[in-house]
């Protein structure tokens, strides 16, 4: 899965040339955290965020209002943890970290899960069909013969890869429909 890869290396260079830092401390001493905690249960997010919010706080010697966070975040659950939008959660690419109530979450992780192979199926077969770009300029436009024989050789392998990412895609997206969700 060389998609997934990629796109956790794009994260995590994110992360490093944007550094870590959850909360500055000015966000700490003016935060109304009942409105943090609800923002962050409407976008899914899991209770490590509150403990990173927790220790950047406190470095900045700001505890967080941890009753009024948790409250909040319980009402932004609420509306996050609705299983008719699980699958277009999934299909928009989101990541789930299991924050539903046990009531909801088979429902909910299942339906996502749908979505988001989709997604998945989607971007292989964007990625197969860029890699055929690439291939078929080097096979008719490079200089070198080999270069040009090595290119026509991996057009038929990604041949191949194209046809099993677009049945792949296929069967994801009959399970996206029978759902009825479309997408």
């Amino acid at each position: 899965m060389l998609v997934n890869a990629r796109v956790l290396l794009l994260l995590f260079c994110v992360l490093v040339l944007t550094g870590c830092q959850v909360m500055t401390p000015e966000e700490c001493r003016h935060s109304d955290w009942g409105r943090v905690g609800l923002q962050d249960g409407q976008r899914g997010i899991g209770l490590g965020m509150l403990n990173a919010r927790i220790d950047a706080c406190a470095q900045a010697g700001v505890s967080v209002g941890m009753q009024q966070y948790l409250q909040g975040r319980e009402v932004g659950l609420q509306s996050y943890c609705r299983v008719d939008l699980a699958a277009q959660r999934g299909l928009g690419g989101e990541s789930y970290d299991g924050v539903c109530p046990p009531a909801v979450d088979p429902e909910f992780r299942r339906r996502f899960s749908i979505g988001r192979a989709v997604f998945l199926a989607r971007l292989e077969v964007a990625d197969v069909r860029r890699s055929r770009e690439i291939n078929e300029k080097t096979a008719r436009e490079d200089p070198s013969e080999e270069a040009r024989r090595r290119a026509r050789t991996r057009l038929i392998e990604l041949d191949y890869e194209l046809r099993r990412a677009l049945d792949v895609q296929y069967d994801a997206e009959r399970r996206l429909q029978a759902l009825g969700q479309g997408g």
